[in-house]
């Protein structure tokens, strides 16, 4: 049992019922014939000489666990503490150093959902000026767009076109009466069965389409051209690290529940049915449990929306739990104060606060409702937001039945289940339509609120110190029940199929009883001073790299331009305005790339990676032959012959890649590789790894038992000999590979860059590039000009060369080890970067974003080197640091204006 749900007796309300004894084995599910429905994502079970993980798709779609380990060969635990961060970098003075940037923000669910990510949309546009696209379903456009009232007095002037709505396609309303059948994130037996799935898979495909198509396609509402430059997304919408992979974007993840791992408490869908591994690694593997299973059930969507978006597709390997390899940033907006972050999420996991809208100041409530506040005791407030009832009538009798027997009032929310369609009493006002619950949960105008347990309601009550009761229907609601139970402010959830007359009427009077009251008063004290959304601002652009996207020649500008020719960022406006001088050419310029992501790269040994490639090569030639006896056999030999082409590729990459692993995986010193991303840089990478692979390959006989038996004395420099001997083929044959591999890969995305043309974001830039060349006065373009013509200068561009390429190094760098200090990164990637000694990486090295600092007074204990090198080596802890590489090319001083010849 996790923290959340560790309640005394006396905590809990008298409602509760008693827990199923845990049964020593796993059940057998229902019977159902997935085969036969194409579906093989309802079970997981994986087998170790170590244990067994068994996960199942529970009748309401949750999750349930069972973990068995070898009591001989127990699991080693998570440590209670992150790792030194990686660089203290001071963040801005103020939010107005961001420049202005184009962010489109990608949410799925409901409206709850979407509310805070409209908070933040407002509060991002109010502080630096930022064009913002809310990404969601058709039937909150009303609601988003209704958020330019707030921007028509900022500091900035009227701000109030620059929020913006983007239809992606799904209904909500279907979506939530889907998500009430099956309240986990994964679908329950009966919709296996009934046709649900498939709509519901069709749905997922046509919002992935969506969400790419908002970061390039103008505007809905006026048609203006619109280009992203920074991608916000909250989990659910499965497109997030897709679409910055293929446009190159900076990405930050923000989820108004736990997506990340921690030991704190295991995933929000998954329910722990037994374990004996400890309660801190079980709750972190859950996190990992769940991805997976989420993968089963929409890789193959994925996947084809991968393709759409030319990139490669991901395997079961590959896929789940890309946020945390990836180490992309990831923003939650709950109140430290009701869920403090835990120790072990880094720098690059910001615990913000509740995300809210700002105060409703011009709300004039109903005569009729100021009227039945006026006649009695402040009542309670009953709603469930915009959740879809099977049956609301009889919801209803419950609730006034409930009412009736704890003797107090009333505030009923009807909603969009029109939850007041029976007679009701004089103790009860039904509300119809939307009240502001900023101004309705103030002043003591009710006594306490009972909802389903939305973030956004949740905040809104505890804000206000109102006791709070939880009907959860789906999703993060039973966690922000467990949540505020386990804080005192409210009585243990009701799940919405166990709610009754009786547990409603038992969770009243706990709700209104004096310790309830003031655990909720304390709570709401310490929400009271919090400032979600201006902490979530600052966090947004802490999080970004935000050096790296300046133009070059005016750094008040972002970047959307690179030009290789001058090695050199440029902004819409100065692109736009040196096109229209003839000074550079369109085919000179391409959109910047600030991140990459390498959502591909696991670390595997050699068989594992060949078998895969192999078999996904089998794959393609049995449909290309298949093809050929079909009625398209030109379709079929087409398929047959270039999946023959790229499947040999595929393979080598593999045999290459494994072999390259396979001195880290056994405690190697490795050398830094750049990634690849044209062919020479393919080449250049490929002839510098085949030398330094044979070299390598021979002195590791010396250099590995010395370097064992600094580290581990005698034994070390026995195992270093052995790892020497194992190096000796090891790394001449990765050199041999990778000469051969890498060359040929560069080329390949030199081809397919090339035929692409900038892609989708090339048309909506220069469209944007030429409006903003447009408004800018003739003395304005003069000086872009002049500024333009002294950066280009022989020693300037020298200069940003050489930044660029150190970048990229210290990049190369990150992708390698793990626990190097600022100063040994800088060395490394300096000019003698080659010769220097890389500590062995993790068994994991992934890629990672170069879009996260430091947080500045980080109060995390510092482990020593001896405690540095246990959680190396023996931690089961997904390393979730990143290292910020905001470096960059310096921008020339701003000259003065010049007046016009």
């Amino acid at each position: 049992m996790n923290d959340l749900e560790r309640t005394s007796d006396d905590e809990c309300p008298p409602y509760r019922e008693a827990e199923t004894p845990t049964p020593e084995t796993p059940p057998t599910p229902d019977i159902v014939d997935h085969e036969a429905l194409g579906i093989d994502f309802a079970e997981v079970d994986v087998s170790g000489p170590d244990g067994e993980t068994r996960a199942r798709v529970a009748q309401d779609g949750t999750i349930d666990m069972w973990l068995t380990v070898d009591a001989d060969k127990p699991l080693p635990p998570v440590p209670s503490y992150p790792p030194p961060p990686r660089r203290q970098i001071t963040p801005p003075s103020n939010d107005t150093e961001c420049p202005p940037l184009n962010i489109v923000i990608f949410v799925v669910g409901s409206r709850g959902d979407v509310q805070p990510y409209l908070a933040l949309a407002i509060k991002l546009i109010q502080e630096s000026g930022h064009r913002v696209r809310i990404a969601t379903h058709s039937a909150f456009k009303d609601l988003v767009l209704g958020g330019n009232e707030h921007l028509r007095e900022t500091k900035c002037g009227d701000l109030s076109g620059k929020l913006e709505f983007f239809d992606v396609g799904g209904d909500p309303k279907e979506l939530m009466a889907f998500m009430v059948k099956n309240p986990g994130l994964m679908p329950g037996f009966e919709s296996l069965t009934n046709g649900d799935i498939t709509s519901k898979r069709r749905m997922v495909g046509v919002m992935l389409d969506g969400f790419g198509r908002s970061c390039s396609e103008p505007d809905q509402q006026n048609g203006a051209p619109f280009a992203a430059d920074v991608i916000i997304s909250n989990p659910p919408s499965f497109a997030h690290v897709h679409v910055a992979e293929a446009l190159g974007l900076p990405l930050i993840v923000s989820f108004t529940m736990p997506w990340s791992p921690t030991s704190r408490f295991s995933h929000p869908l998954v329910n722990v049915q037994r374990s004996n591994a400890g309660e801190s690694v079980t709750n972190y593997l859950s996190y990992a449990l769940a991805d997976t299973l989420m993968w089963q059930g929409l890789g193959d969507i994925v996947n084809r929306f991968r393709a759409k978006l030319g990139i490669s597709p991901l395997s079961a390997l590959t896929g789940p739990m890309s946020i945390e390899r990836l180490r992309v940033p990831v923003i939650y907006g709950w109140s430290p104060s009701l869920l403090p972050k835990p120790e072990e999420w880094r720098e690059n996991i910001d615990v913000v606060g509740f995300l809210t809208m700002p105060t409703t100041i011009s709300y004039t409530p109903d005569k009729a409702l100021c009227a039945f506040l006026a006649a009695g005791l402040p009542p309670i407030y009953i709603g469930f937001g915009s959740i879809v009832v099977k049956d609301p009538d009889a919801l209803t009798h419950t609730i006034l039945e409930a009412v009736k027997r704890s003797g107090v009032r009333a505030l009923l929310s009807a909603g969009w289940s029109d939850l007041g369609g029976l007679d009701i009493p004089d103790s009860v006002f039904v509300i119809k339509g939307d009240i502001p619950h900023d101004w309705l949960f103030a002043d003591g105008r009710v006594s306490a609120v009972c909802h389903h347990g939305g973030a956004g309601t949740t905040a809104a009550g505890l804000r206000a110190g109102l006791p709070t009761i939880i009907v959860p229907f789906f999703g993060d609601q039973m966690f922000w029940g467990n949540a505020v139970a386990a804080a005192g402010a409210g009585p243990t959830p009701i799940p919405h199929k166990k709610l009754s007359v009786d547990t409603l009427t038992n969770a009243i009077e706990f709700a209104l009883s004096k310790s309830a009251r003031a655990a909720a008063a304390s709570i709401g004290e310490a929400i009271r001073a919090e400032d979600g959304t201006q902490a979530a601002t600052a966090s947004v652009h802490r999080l970004l790299p935000l050096k790296a996207m300046r133009c070059d020649v005016d750094p008040s500008c972002s970047a959307q331009w690179w030009c290789k020719k001058h090695w050199m960022r440029l902004s819409n406006a100065a692109a736009g305005v040196l096109i229209s001088k003839k000074i550079l050419k369109w085919e000179e310029l391409r959109p910047l790339r600030v991140a990459e992501y390498e959502t591909g790269r696991v670390f595997t040994e050699p068989l594992t990676a060949t078998s895969e490639s192999l078999l996904s090569v089998m794959g393609t030639g049995v449909v290309g032959s298949a093809q050929l006896l079909s009625k398209r056999p030109d379709k079929g030999l087409t398929k047959l012959t270039w999946g023959m082409v790229k499947g040999g590729g595929e393979v080598t990459n593999a045999m290459y890649q494994g072999f390259d692993n396979l001195p880290g995986m056994m405690g190697t010193r490795v050398r830094p590789r750049a990634h690849v991303t044209g062919f020479g840089q393919g080449l250049w990478e490929g002839s510098k790894g085949l030398v330094h692979g044979l070299m390598d390959g021979v002195t590791g006989l010396v250099t590995e038992p010395m370097d064992g038996y600094q580290r581990d004395g005698a034994g070390g420099a026995v195992a270093g000999f052995g790892r020497g001997l194992g190096n000796l083929y090891f790394r001449p044959m990765a050199a041999m590979l990778g000469f051969v591999v890498l060359p040929t890969q560069g080329a390949y995305r030199s081809i397919r860059a090339a035929m692409k043309k900038g892609g989708p974001l090339m048309p909506a830039r220069r469209a944007e590039s030429d409006s903003a060349a447009a408004a800018l006065p003739d003395d304005e373009a003069g000086r872009l000009v002049v500024r333009f013509r002294d950066a280009t200068s022989s020693e300037r561009t020298k200069v940003r060369r050489h930044a660029e390429r150190m970048r990229q190094k210290e990049l190369a760098v990150a992708n390698t080890q793990e626990d190097l200090t600022p100063e040994e990164t800088q060395e490394v990637a300096g000019r003698n970067w080659w010769k220097q000694a890389i500590p062995p990486p993790r068994l994991e090295r992934h890629s990672r974003t170069p879009s996260v600092s430091a947080e500045v007074g980080d109060r995390s204990p510092t482990p020593s080197p001896t405690e540095k090198r246990e959680f190396k080596r023996d931690s089961l802890c997904v390393d979730l640091k990143a290292l910020d590489l905001r470096s960059v090319s310096p921008v020339p001083p701003p000259l003065p204006p010049r007046k016009k010849a």
